[in-house]
């Protein structure tokens, strides 16, 4: 058996309601693109093998965040997800992957 329709109006909605639901989208976008700047990182990563050359390792992760110079004139590559403490890093001499470390700060 259905209700009896009743002409009742909704109460309105708090502020702080409104309010919370405001901050939740404003949170969501970050949130959502740190988790997919991590997985992607660790994916891309994974993929990244010793003995690789410097093309495969840009086309694979990207342009590095920071490239710090080493004694031969070759580069290390650091990768990282700011405000997490992860950072990849891919070691290069002679144009090849010699290393690759996941360092926690």
């Amino acid at each position: 058996m259905l209700a009896p329709v009743t002409n009742q109006v909704p109460e309105p909605v708090s502020l702080l309601t409104k309010v919370a639901v405001v901050v939740v989208f404003l949170l969501t976008g970050p949130t959502m693109y740190l988790v997919s700047r991590v997985h992607t990182l660790t994916l891309a990563f994974s993929r990244v093998q010793v003995g690789d050359t410097r093309a495969v390792v840009m086309v694979t992760m990207g342009k590095p965040q920071r490239e710090i110079p080493a004694a031969n004139g070759e580069a290390d590559y650091e990768y990282s997800a700011w405000p997490l403490s992860r950072t990849w890093v891919v070691g290069l001499r002679a144009g090849k992957v010699v290393t690759k470390a996941e360092v926690e700060n």
